[in-house]
């Protein structure tokens, strides 16, 4: 029988071809894959032995759960993340964003750098072995608690552990939305700026300015809520805007919770152009992206394009790299290999 393009035979000796030529392969199948195929490390680096090959996956290449299936909902549960997400007094809830993938693929990237400065040094390559449930305990920051104080972190909702027995709200409704605020850590200067709006209510009694000297954790649960009731009724008055510019004119820790279109909207974003418009000639539209986190002095970062299609690239890879004629690849498109 005739072998056509679309066998695995042909398809894999393409990609050693490419790897012939690569500084990194990067795959993210389930671990065993790439040994199944004949296309392990200790094979591939046969071949190229500088090569760095980063495989990520759910739980590792190894130990007893490295086959498992997962979700990011599953990976943060395991990781604990999920543990400490949601209100006190109900169930854990998952993080609007997917942050697994995310943070591995951070880490991935962190890893393949260091084993590259490795094989700059060295010579050598070598596999960089990901896992997104080991990555999820790492941002798992209950974990230091754990390692200060003995102590499991427990959900908290709209309140910050800020010591051992002391828990306070850090996040109030304001005129246009919500701000972060913590004016416990710096009550001599938030009380008198209530003051000045005759809103810090019993907060300048002699009583309350000698508790005020005391550490939170110190009070009874009763000066607790008092005080974060006259914060709330204070910090109700005012736009987030108005709170950050004169929390900031104060030294004061309070910053507004922005949603997407505020950060659209935000005039230090602006200034620094960190939105850029990509077109997408396939949607005839333009969409706004975020730019990078950084800037270079002299060699200023742009965002020329989208991100390519599925198999956008395919054919200038295949032609260019591998040197497959304009036939070859009509045959492949028509035995569904691209």
């Amino acid at each position: 029988m005739k072998e056509t393009y679309y066998d695995r035979s042909w398809r894999i000796a393409r990609f050693r071809r490419l790897v012939a030529t690569a500084d990194f392969v990067v795959e993210s199948f389930a671990p065993g894959t790439m040994d199944q195929l004949g296309l392990g490390y200790e094979v591939l680096q046969q071949q190229r032995p500088n090569l760095i090959l980063t495989s990520v996956s759910n739980y590792g290449q190894t130990g007893p759960y490295r086959g498992y299936a997962a979700t990011d909902l599953d990976i943060l549960g395991m990781g604990g993340t999920l543990f400490v997400c949601g209100d006190p007094d109900r169930a854990p809830t998952r993080v609007n964003v997917p942050q697994a993938p995310i943070y591995a693929g951070i880490q991935a990237f962190v890893g393949s750098l260091l084993a590259h400065y490795h094989q700059l040094e060295s010579g050598e390559g070598q596999q960089v072995d990901v896992s997104l449930r080991e990555c999820a305990t790492l941002l798992h920051c209950s974990q230091l608690v754990w390692n200060a104080y003995g102590l499991v972190m427990v959900r908290l909702g709209d309140r910050l552990q800020v010591a051992p027995g002391a828990v306070v709200r850090y996040c109030f409704p304001c005129k246009d939305g919500y701000v972060q605020a913590i004016p416990q850590l710096t009550w001599s200067m938030f009380v008198p700026w209530m003051d000045d709006y005759g809103m810090a209510g019993e907060l300048t009694s002699p009583a309350w300015k000698e508790r005020l000297q005391t550490l939170v954790s110190d009070w009874e649960q009763e000066h607790i809520d008092y005080s974060e009731q006259v914060i709330a009724d204070f910090l109700a008055q005012f736009t987030k805007r108005e709170l950050y510019e004169e929390g900031q004119r104060r030294y004061q820790f309070v910053y507004p919770v922005y949603n997407a279109r505020d950060s659209l909207e935000d005039q230090q974003l602006q200034y620094r152009e960190y939105f850029a418009q990509v077109a997408h000639p396939e949607l005839g539209a333009t969409l706004t992206y975020p730019g990078a986190p950084w800037k270079w002095s002299r060699t200023p970062w742009r965002l020329r394009c989208r991100a390519p299609l599925l198999g956008e690239h395919t054919a200038e890879i295949l032609g260019g790299e591998l040197g497959l004629d304009a036939t070859a690849l009509a045959t492949l498109q028509q035995e569904g290999a691209i």
